[in-house]
């Protein structure tokens, strides 16, 4: 279905009003391509409550201020030894309980570079709508605010601070990541930028 309207037509209005049908499994709306960005808005709608493609997201479609929901783990021992058997990271501080009960933490502590990874948009739902758009992964970085303990369950999330577009159909989106504890305190907060391809580019 295409809705076209004036000025007053924002993309994530008709998604929000489109996604509370019934009978709507979900909806995407899409930015036109005028200077503002508003003029006309596509709706993607698959009226079942199963989807069985994902609605596809492109440069365009990512606003500054825009929130992504991540995924939800649980770091145990599991997590801890495969991280432990690609990396070759064996320091006690990870895996033995004597030692680290003794440490600041006063439990085993999930390696930071395994709390980063967790944050991966490759690991969320955000991920299988850009299959089509997606070019490459170019920068990365984060600090590390609260420790991730042993048993603790995390759930990532993604925010949209800036987009700029680039030459040859191409645009870079700036997301903030945080990896967050179940009590609302944030363990890791950073940055990941991506390069995707502009609809407007894929339909010349």
């Amino acid at each position: 279905m295409i809705i076209r309207g004036g000025a007053n037509v924002y993309p994530e209005i008709i998604e929000s009003v489109l996604r509370a049908h019934p009978n709507v499994a979900d909806a995407a709306a899409v930015g036109g391509s005028g200077i503002d960005r508003k003029a006309i808005a596509q709706i993607h709608i698959r009226e079942e409550r199963v989807m069985t493609a994902a609605i596809q997201l492109y440069f365009e479609d990512f606003l500054p201020g825009r929130v992504f929901e991540g995924q939800t783990r649980t770091l145990g021992e599991e997590e801890f030894r495969m991280f432990a058997a690609i990396t070759g990271d064996a320091h006690p501080i990870h895996y033995d309980p004597e030692y680290a009960a003794r440490s600041r933490f006063g439990k085993r502590v999930a390696h930071g570079l395994l709390v980063m990874a967790i944050s991966a948009l490759g690991a969320t739902a955000l991920s299988e709508r850009l299959s089509e758009s997606m070019v490459a992964f170019v920068e990365q970085d984060c600090k590390f605010l609260k420790p991730v303990l042993i048993g603790d369950v995390v759930h990532t999330q993604l925010e949209v601070e800036t987009v700029k577009p680039k030459s040859g159909g191409l645009g870079l989106v700036r997301f903030i990541v945080r990896v967050i504890h179940k009590n609302g305190d944030v363990a890791l907060l950073g940055h990941h930028s991506y390069l995707l391809k502009c609809r407007i580019g894929e339909e010349r």
